[in-house]
């Protein structure tokens, strides 16, 4: 796996580890929850500064990202807030996911 990929793996990892502290901070009201979130954010944006410099195409790698995230972010919500997943975003995460595929990730 090359250093972008790396990247785009952390930046879905770190972006989605901020979606579950913050969900947290506004269900507790939590101020190290929000602390955590905001901080991956940060960390968010470091690793996307990272995946600039190599130069890999930014087009591609940043749809990966992003679609990685939505998936992410969907489960996230279904395991740890019982957020429920219809048959239309099943469906959705399914096409995202053979999108993901289909752009060479």
């Amino acid at each position: 796996m090359d250093k972008a990929w790396l990247f785009v793996l952390g930046l879905v990892i770190a972006e989605s580890g901020a979606q579950y502290f913050l969900q947290r901070a506004v269900s507790r009201t939590g101020h190290p929850d929000l602390v955590m979130g905001a901080a991956l954010y940060v960390v968010v944006a470091f690793l996307y500064y990272q995946l600039l410099v190599t130069g890999d195409p930014m087009a591609l790698a940043n749809s990966v990202w992003n679609a990685g995230t939505e998936v992410s972010i969907a489960l996230v919500g279904w395991f740890f807030f019982n957020q429920k997943l219809g048959g239309r975003q099943l469906l959705g995460i399914g096409v995202t996911m053979l999108g993901i595929h289909l752009l060479g990730a």
